[in-house]
């Protein structure tokens, strides 16, 4: 008799763009493997790119970023997604992952023959003086877009500063600059999306940045931040 050879085990840790991209490829090469993508967040398989777009409200709607849900992804690839559900421990000799359910706490553990860890980058929070403040904002994740909406809503904000002229920062201040606010570009390089444009169209960029009303802070780092009252009021370069 001809044994059946057990189907393989797939775990994909983080459900951005990345693991669920890997998923797919895997579902196609191996028809029978188990594929679990484990995910962090409440979302999986959304467009982050367009983020500054849902801030700005030409996506109007966090669904509209969703490019394939949790559902579908059962339906149509038999992949199973564990949503809101955090990986604590990767045991590589025993060829487990210990998870925690974040809504209620409960723990678990899931076997894997192979694994891959999608997670993505992580927003740079440099450990500057003032960096607690309330009003400081990064961008990666769907409710971190949706905690800039709801500041830009429930209060009188006049004056935005954006830590960096890379493609989300200068979407950001596109964005920003929609809801009526005056805003600041604070660049350490000497140019801006200096990682994507050469220096002619970078500096055509930042000619239009400027005629859009923005001020633009090139070569120039923040070295720190000022508050009152918990809430973040100034930013300071080291010029």
């Amino acid at each position: 008799n001809i044994k059946m050879q057990e189907a393989k085990k797939i775990v994909i840790i983080g459900g951005g763009a990345c693991g669920p991209k890997t998923a797919a490829r895997a579902r196609r090469l191996d028809p029978d493997a188990i594929i679990t993508i484990i995910q962090d967040e409440a979302l999986v398989s959304y467009a982050a790119c367009g983020m500054p777009y849902f801030v700005e409200g030409l996506v109007k709607a966090r669904t509209e970023l969703i490019v394939r849900n949790a559902a579908a992804f059962k339906k149509i690839n038999n992949i199973d997604v564990l949503l809101e559900t955090r990986v604590d421990r990767i045991d590589r000799a025993a060829h487990k992952v210990h998870i925690t359910k974040i809504s209620d706490g409960t723990s678990g553990i899931i076997d894997y023959d192979k694994l891959v860890i999608a997670t993505g980058a992580r927003p740079v929070v440099p450990p500057l003086d003032g960096i607690n403040l309330k009003g400081i904002f990064v961008l990666k994740k769907v409710p971190d877009a949706e905690a800039i909406i709801a500041a830009v809503k429930a209060s009188t904000l006049k004056k935005a500063v954006i830590v960096g002229a890379g493609l989300i920062g200068v979407e950001m201040a596109e964005a920003l600059v929609s809801s009526g606010m005056e805003v600041t570009i604070v660049e350490a390089l000497d140019r801006v999306l200096a990682s994507v444009l050469d220096d002619e169209i970078s500096d055509l960029t930042a000619q239009h940045i400027i005629s859009k009303g923005v001020k633009l802070k090139l070569g120039q780092k923040i070295v720190s931040f000022a508050g009152l009252d918990g809430q973040v009021r100034r930013a300071k370069t080291d010029k």
